[in-house]
């Protein structure tokens, strides 16, 4: 899986300092329907120790990603002051059911507030619609986000993925309800995309699934569907759209 260097911040006297790493980990918890204050808390306290900070609230009850924290008139106050928070896993949570839920709050989503460091996200497991996955993400630009997973969900599209996270460098929507090859493929051409597993989704089925997928990301793809691209897989992918293009026009 893409993994890169953590980034290395200079001081103020120019000496190089690698930031510590934290995790703060509440699984299976019954955590819901919103995230404790407490938590954000924890993580507020490690922005404050300049630190890397690994969320994990896998299998928990949440809906809302809905904070206390407030952002500006206009919108853009306290985006991004969650810097430290590199890594969240809310797999087996229950987003897809609560996007448009209500605490009373106010506040900002967490994904709005950390969009600007978030590197790694996994929402698997979460019934995750088109529409709750656009009204989980919001207006944010998870512009650093490099790694998402998305598998067993409900999702039927990847234009929605791709707008919001243009910098991923590795996804799994595995076990979806994507069907459309044309569509799907043209949104993840989108992306400089090295591992992608498209596995179980309907989409799977239809002619030169694999051949069109893999030369369409040749480029950059080193992965696919939990198999490794070597050169010649490439060259018999475009042999075969080359068959098979010829025989339509026969």
């Amino acid at each position: 899986m893409y993994s890169p260097v953590p980034t290395v911040r200079c001081g103020r006297q120019d000496t190089v300092r690698k930031k510590m790493t934290f995790r703060i980990s509440n699984i299976n918890e019954g955590i819901g329907p919103t995230i404790p204050n407490a938590i954000i808390r924890k993580i507020v306290e490690k922005r404050r120790a300049s630190a890397y900070c690994h969320l994990n609230l896998q299998s928990n009850r949440i809906q809302s990603l809905d904070t206390a924290i407030k952002v500006g008139n206009d919108g853009r106050g306290n985006v991004g002051v969650f810097e430290c928070l590199v890594d969240i896993n809310l797999s087996g949570n229950r987003l897809g059911l609560g996007c448009a839920l209500v605490d009373g709050r106010g506040g900002a989503s967490l994904l709005h507030l950390c969009q600007n460091a978030l590197q790694k996200l996994d929402l698997s497991f979460n019934e995750l619609t088109d529409g709750s996955f656009s009204r989980l993400v919001g207006t944010s630009r998870l512009s650093n986000l490099h790694t998402l997973n998305v598998s067993n969900n409900c999702l039927s599209k990847m234009d929605g993925v791709t707008s919001a996270c243009s910098s991923l460098r590795c996804i799994d929507a595995s076990n979806n309800g994507m069907k459309s090859l044309s569509s799907n493929l043209q949104a993840l051409t989108k992306l400089k995309l090295e591992v992608v597993d498209m596995r179980g989704n309907p989409l799977c089925s239809k002619d030169l699934y694999g051949e069109k997928l893999l030369y369409l990301l040749r480029r950059t793809l080193n992965t696919m569907d939990g198999r490794n691209i070597e050169p010649t897989d490439v060259l018999e992918a475009k042999s075969a759209i080359e068959r098979a293009l010829s025989v339509s026009a026969a």
